[in-house]
């Protein structure tokens, strides 16, 4: 356990001078017993930071994401440490005090039992996810009844869907047109097309959105080239902004024979994303400042400057605090709010078409530099 808590505070403290003032640390599918230390090491980090004996602490406890999902949707996961919903299990996690959001599969194992882990566990103060799931439209709606607000990196993980009109689609179609979820994005560029994202929030619009950046490795690549977690093996991409999966560590070595067939849609999985908040924030700030088109709709219109910097503190920022239920304490910056702010420099840059991805039409492009750290009243060096 003390392992786990040190390696917390290294995370928290590199995760703050890279400008993220408060953040959730996801658990992959892992035996339990590591599970279970890995949460009591948190359950410190969190005793320590309220002690301040860690006063720096940014941390806000765990995503358990791994262990209830649908096996057949586990992407990088391994899943022989995929469990069905129970709520003996979920109530052994969530006792250790530092399970903060529950990811649930509300389609896999007895539907009674999934919905009385949904209900007990928002019960009990913790926010109940869905993701790495397919339930279909109906049952997703159940599991809302029960107590589910979130959909977990939306498109990613896979995320089931359905355009047939049995059981009113799938999980995508739900998650898109329900009011009652929030869905969170991973706004990096790889893991959903631009285009894509662009029509999602403005079928959501910006309240009901929050993106993160699903980054595997949170202090850093630090030479990285591939790895291997609980017997899955991966790699870091070329340009180093991603994370693929690959079947061995032979593979990983060499991963541009498995990230993509050379004439199909077929890629390998991801295994997480390698980049800071900051670039999503910087992501988020062009999509919604550019003129673009979408998939589903032909054309959306871009924001003046100031419009598409509040879009991106909005849903890298104020919405999560919103989801976490922390906003009267933290998210924007308006009196009685904590004193946590970052400064940065926005300069405007030419950019040629097809330079972020293939079929980019921007012209122009915002570039975010952090240029200083404000956690609580205090300077971060």
């Amino acid at each position: 356990i003390k392992d786990h808590t040190e390696r917390i505070e290294q995370v928290l403290q590199h995760q703050l001078r890279q400008g993220v003032t408060h953040l959730l640390l996801a658990t992959l599918a892992s035996p339990l017993d590591l599970l279970q230390d890995y949460l009591k090491g948190a359950m410190q980090v969190i005793e320590a930071g309220k002690q301040e004996k860690f006063p720096d602490s940014c941390f806000g406890g765990c995503l358990v994401e791994g262990t209830f999902m649908n096996p057949d949707c586990c992407g990088c996961h391994n899943k022989a440490y995929v469990h069905s919903p129970s709520r003996l299990l979920a109530q052994q996690l969530i006792q250790t005090g530092s399970v903060r959001i529950l990811n649930v599969a509300p389609e896999v194992g007895e539907e009674d039992e999934v919905l009385t882990v949904v209900s007990e566990a928002k019960d009990a103060g913790v926010i109940v996810g869905v993701g790495h799931a397919k339930p279909h439209a109906v049952m997703l709606k159940k599991a809302v009844d029960a107590g589910c607000s979130y959909v977990i990196h939306l498109g990613n993980g896979p995320t089931g869907s359905s355009w047939k009109t049995f059981n009113n689609g799938g999980m995508m179609e739900e998650a898109l047109r329900n009011d009652c979820l929030t869905v969170s994005v991973i706004a990096d560029f790889v893991h959903v097309h631009p285009h894509l994202l662009r029509d999602w929030i403005s079928r959501k619009e910006i309240s009901r959105v929050v993106a993160i950046s699903d980054s595997a490795f949170a202090t850093g690549l630090n030479s990285r080239k591939s790895f291997e977690v609980f017997s899955r093996a991966g790699a870091v991409s070329d340009d180093g902004t991603h994370l693929v999966a690959t079947s061995s560590k032979s593979d990983a070595l060499n991963c541009r024979k498995t990230e993509t067939s050379s004439r199909t849609s077929d890629v390998a999985g991801l295994f997480g994303s390698c980049v800071t908040m900051k670039q999503i924030f910087e992501n988020i700030l062009n999509l919604m400042f550019n003129d673009m088109e979408g998939v589903h709709v032909r054309q959306h219109a871009g924001m003046p400057l100031h419009d598409a910097v509040r879009m991106a503190v909005s849903v890298c920022s104020l919405n999560p605090a919103k989801l976490l239920g922390i906003s009267h304490m933290c998210g924007d910056v308006k009196a009685g709010l904590e004193a946590t702010v970052l400064l940065v420099n926005i300069t405007e840059k030419a950019m040629r078409c097809g330079e972020r991805w293939p079929g980019c039409q921007w012209q122009r492009y915002l570039t975010v530099t952090l240029k200083k750290v404000i956690y609580r009243g205090k300077v971060v060096e």
